[in-house]
Parts: structure tokens; sequence; C-alpha cells
């Protein structure tokens, strides 16, 4: 968990703007690293601005649709990284592992998770830990916790990712069902592989195939490919579809 850094940072405006040009040039874009970090585009603009003053470098080339780092900007990276490094270290070598968390813990879940468990869940560690700062995003996709500086990613389903330490939290399940008027009007198949003849409202899960669907049944586990008129990546549009 990355929480000194951050803290530390927000406390010296050198540290602070070496944080705010780390978050630029990893996502290669003022507009997103400034709201990566909660800031205004023009703020995150002029503290760069400030640091390239200070430096004597510029640090980034600048066009009306992307920004890439200069060589001189490549090799302040590696400093900056190195630096706010350090004073992670020297935090936490010196703060001791058993004082209370503080700094910056950043999540990234999906929709409907977030909003209904996680959120209430965060808001009592909150008042746990009143010197912890927590950012939490929401997006049905699948993040890259180091390139998009993620420290957890609570999601539904398997870790693929081998680099990945994965904590079981809990166990969920999700049942098939038909409303009885569109039984009614087609049929009830008799058979799996039947799903596919079928209007289906597929559900683009974070890190499934978008229209496979992986059933459990007398036969164990069974997977189908289905097809509808309509579809969504929020379970509720699904859901509200489907009454």
């Amino acid at each position: 968990m990355e929480t000194h850094n951050v803290q530390a940072a927000n406390n010296d405006p050198f540290l602070r703007d070496l944080r705010l040009f780390c978050t630029v040039a990893r996502r290669a874009s003022f507009i997103a690293g400034a709201n990566e970090m909660g800031l205004s585009a023009a703020h995150v603009s002029k503290r760069i601005a400030t640091l390239e003053t200070m430096l004597g470098v510029k640090l980034f080339h600048r066009t009306t649709r992307r920004v890439s780092v200069t060589a001189d900007g490549e090799a302040a990276f590696l400093w900056a990284q190195k630096i706010l490094d350090d004073v992670e270290g020297m935090l936490e070598a010196v703060g001791g592992a058993g004082g209370e968390p503080r700094g910056l813990l950043r999540i990234s879940t999906s929709l409907r998770l977030g909003r209904d468990h996680l959120c209430p869940a965060l808001s009592l560690l909150r008042q746990r830990y009143p010197a912890l700062e927590v950012w939490l995003e929401l997006m049905d996709r699948r993040v890259d916790l180091i390139a998009e500086n993620f420290d957890l990613d609570i999601r539904v389903g398997e870790v693929q990712e081998p680099h990945l330490i994965a904590h079981k939290i809990a166990t969920g399940s999700r049942i098939l069902c038909a409303a009885p008027a569109y039984l009614a009007r087609r049929g009830q198949p008799r058979v799996l592989g039947e799903l596919a003849q079928h209007d289906c409202l597929p559900f683009r899960d974070r890190d499934q195939r978008f229209g496979v669907w992986r059933l459990s049944g007398p036969d164990g586990l069974e997977t189908v490919k289905v097809a509808g008129p309509m579809a969504s990546n929020h379970s509720d549009i699904v859901r509200q579809w489907a009454h």
C-alpha cells in the first residue's frame, strides 16, 4: 500500500511538484494527470512550468493533441521516482510499521460494487483512520494497477495477471432467469445451447468475454455464446431491461 509518499509530497512544494510531474508523464496528459490528482489542469500546467524553470530544462513536448516527455524529462522522471521512493522508504523506516495509516489510498472497482458495497465500507474506514485519504474510481474495465497508480482493485471474478496478489473477500453468485411473459411467447430452452437462439441481455463484465455465459449445472461448468438486441456494461441497466 503506497500511502506515505503522497503525504510527504503534500507537505513540501518541491515533492508535490515532482509527484505532479510523474503523474502527467505517466498519463501523457495534463488533463488526465490533473483529474488523478484532484486538481485543475491550469494549476498542474503552472506547477510544471515552475518546475521546468527551477530545473532549467523543458520536461514535455506540448501539442494540441498530446503531451510527450522530452529527453531531459525522461532523465528527470527517473530521478523524481527515486526521490519519491526514498522519501517513502524513510517515512516507513522512521515511522515504523505500527503507526496509523495516513496518506492517499487509491482504489478502483466496478460501478455497482463501488456504489453499493465499497462506498459505505470506505466511509467507516475513513472514520477509523482520519489521517487516511481515499480516492475511489469506478469503471467497468480492467485496470493496470502499476501504470494507472492504483493501490487496490476490487473486482468480481478471477485475477488473471500473474504479477498481482489476490485476496478473496467474499463469494457471490448469479442466476439465469427470464420473464414469464417472454417464456410464454418464445418457449423455455430445454438445453443450454438453445440460449443462442433466444433474445438474451448480455452484460459486459470487466474481465469476461462479451456475450459468453458460464453456467454451473448438473454436468459442471458449461459455456454458451449468447446475443440479443440490447446489451450494456452496467448491470443495473440490464436488470431494468429484464423487468
